[in-house]
C-alpha cells in the first residue's frame, strides 16, 4: 500500500488563476485519513505535482471543475 495519496478537494478561481485546495491522505488501518491540507497557487501547484511524480504519490480529483470564483 502506498504511504500517501493526494486528493484535489476544490479548485478556486482567484484573480483569474486556479488555486488548488488539496488533502494529503495517509493510511490509517483500513481507511485513508486526511493528515494535511494545502492551498496552492498555480506555481506552487506545478512544483507540488513534480514532487508527487518523483515520489510516486498518486493525485486524484474529487471535483472536475472550478467550484468558486473570487
Amino acid at each position: 500500500m502506498p504511504e500517501f495519496r493526494v486528493l484535489i478537494h476544490r479548485v478556486q478561481i482567484v484573480n483569474g488563476e486556479e488555486h488548488y485546495h488539496v488533502h494529503l491522505l495517509a493510511p490509517r488501518g483500513d481507511v485513508w485519513a486526511v493528515c494535511g491540507v494545502l492551498m496552492l497557487h498555480p506555481a506552487e501547484w506545478e512544483r507540488f505535482q513534480l514532487i508527487c511524480e518523483v515520489t510516486s504519490i498518486a493525485i486524484s480529483s474529487q471535483t472536475s471543475e472550478a467550484t468558486a470564483t473570487l
